[in-house]
């Protein structure tokens, strides 16, 4: 009668099930400020915790938010809860009996044949704890759960080496830290836009529906240019024009000029951004001395350069007179002081 009770025996622990979902422990929470109980379910694989604000800890409340959680989920294959009258009720065993559900209880007055159920409701326990006294007013309990659940469902728990979410959704969910880490997205378009700028391109035409252009001939005996109207714009930067032979060509806009100088922004001298095809100048006569508009006439060095006359060695005891503008020198030269020595 007055024996003290045994020393404990050896932990035993659960066998991990292969599969999510297969295995829940679910237990009641409360009651909470006399009016609110909260029911826990935790999946024995993932440990996934789901919690609900319930109005009483009664089998059909139970049995409404398992349903919800079995359309989410689907069914687990045993359910592992304590003794209450709740859950080893009539109403409870008949209903997963019509699921085919294995129910698992413990002894009474023995928690730990329940741990993963009895730690879920410690955690949700502990939360609401600090939730009441941080803000008893200003936020609401469910809210301050379903913040704290997010956390915890996207934590690496030590018992899994995963986070719940990634072994239960299989993928990792978006969270605020990955805000702080530029996406693979964001990595590629800013190579995009880099490219763009040190392409070497510095030409940006822009071509519409019905505009007459230049198009490349790349037909032998052609001449290099022929005049064409697009008909499609097929991409950013690809066009199908048609040409004055009722041809359809499709050609990149590096292929193609402005039909008109209107269209032509840029100048039209500059061969290497103007939009008009340059054309040869056949039609002036050689030795004509006529010089096309937009071309500089080369002046003959011949011309412009006196002719070199002989120099005569200096005489000696002559000292050759010194140049009134100094050599010039690749860098400007510092002007240079004689020091001023300590003499005492």
């Amino acid at each position: 009668q007055f024996r003290s009770c045994p020393p404990r025996s050896v932990l035993q622990p659960w066998p991990l099930p292969g599969a999510v979902c297969t295995r829940l422990h679910i237990d009641y929470l409360g009651p909470i400020n006399k009016t609110t109980y909260c029911f826990v379910i935790q999946d024995s694989t993932s440990k996934w915790i789901e919690n609900y604000f319930v109005p009483s800890a009664t089998a059909s409340v139970a049995i409404d938010r398992l349903l919800e959680v079995f359309a989410r989920f689907g069914l687990p294959r045993a359910i592992t809860s304590d003794g209450a009258k709740c859950f080893t009720g009539q109403e409870f065993r008949n209903f997963l009996q019509t699921y085919g559900i294995i129910h698992l209880t413990g002894p009474p007055f023995h928690p730990q044949a329940n741990g993963a159920g009895e730690s879920a409701v410690k955690i949700i326990h502990n939360c609401i704890r600090k939730a009441l006294a941080v803000s008893p007013q200003k936020t609401s309990l469910k809210t301050f759960v379903d913040k704290y659940l997010f956390q915890h469902r996207n934590t690496i728990h030590s018992g899994i080496g995963d986070t719940p979410a990634g072994m239960l959704l299989k993928k990792k969910p978006l969270i605020l830290f990955d805000l702080m880490k530029p996406t693979s997205e964001d990595v590629v378009l800013g190579r995009q836009i880099s490219m763009t700028k040190h392409g070497g391109g510095n030409r940006n035409l822009t071509l519409a529906k019905n505009d007459t252009v230049w198009a490349r001939d790349f037909r032998e005996g052609h001449p290099k240019w022929t005049r064409g109207t697009i008909v499609e714009v097929l991409g950013q930067q690809t066009f199908l024009l048609k040409t004055e032979d009722e041809k359809l060509w499709r050609r990149h806009i590096d292929q193609l000029w402005p039909g008109s100088q209107k269209e032509n922004s840029l100048s039209a001298t500059d061969p290497q951004t103007s939009n008009v095809p340059p054309k040869p100048h056949e039609d002036l006569p050689l030795g004509s001395g006529l010089v096309p508009d937009g071309v500089q006439p080369r002046v003959s060095q011949s011309n412009t350069t006196p002719a070199a006359q002989p120099c005569s060695p200096p005489k000696p005891g002559r000292t050759p007179p010194k140049s009134a503008t100094p050599p010039r020198t690749p860098r400007p030269q510092r002007e240079r002081k004689e020091p001023d020595w300590y003499r005492p």
